[in-house]
């Protein structure tokens, strides 16, 4: 997702290593907890902190500096999901504890995060395969979201593989970011491209 033309000789590193990682861990980390083997939706639960500090506040850090270095692209995408994360703990668990409206609530989200990350997705082949594929993913995620939070809004359940099923995509979306991360840092360290991104 790293949008610079040149190497850069200024002390910041590249922020886009640090926000793949974020973004790829906690997305790892919420795809597990929407499955049925997850669990992790409870009082001991990891993931609201993991999205609170890794997935949220890492992130706009490191979108800041993206934005600092002149990478309007990564910057901005790093940024609008390091506050989604911030958000996301709130929305979802409030939703998951049946707070009143709040699956609703949740499916607008959801909706909203798609029309997000569909702006993303318009541009994300300017950037490679790999980051146009973990974008389009990212978006049918936020589809498979809102559709279970407005079957939960509108009273209905959807069979139990759904929502085995969306934390799959959710894991793989989280994976794809994860490999990106780790390609864009293992390039940079030895100065040559070993991993395609």
């Amino acid at each position: 997702m790293s949008d610079t033309s040149s190497a850069s000789t200024e002390w910041w590193a590249d922020p886009t290593i640090l926000g793949w990682m974020a973004f790829g861990a906690t997305t790892i980390l919420a795809g597990v907890s929407f499955t049925t083997y997850g669990g992790l939706w409870n009082s001991g639960s990891a993931l609201p902190a993991m999205a609170v500090a890794f997935g949220g506040l890492v992130m706009i850090l490191a979108g800041i500096i993206a934005l600092r270095k002149g990478h309007a692209f990564s910057g901005t995408a790093i940024i609008s999901y390091g506050a989604f994360y911030l958000a996301f703990s709130a929305v979802v668990t409030t939703a998951v504890a049946g707070g009143t409206g709040a699956e609703a609530a949740a499916m607008w989200f959801g909706i909203v995060w798609c029309l997000v990350t569909f702006t993303f997705l318009l541009s994300a082949p300017k950037f490679g395969l790999v980051p146009t594929v973990f974008f389009l993913f990212l978006f049918v995620g936020y589809i498979l979201m809102a559709i279970d939070f407005g079957t939960l809004a509108n009273s209905n359940t959807l069979p139990g593989w759904y929502g085995n099923f969306w934390g799959l995509e959710f894991f793989i979306t989280g994976l794809i970011a994860w490999y990106l991360a780790s390609a864009h840092l293992t390039n940079n360290t030895y100065g040559r491209k070993i991993f395609p991104v």
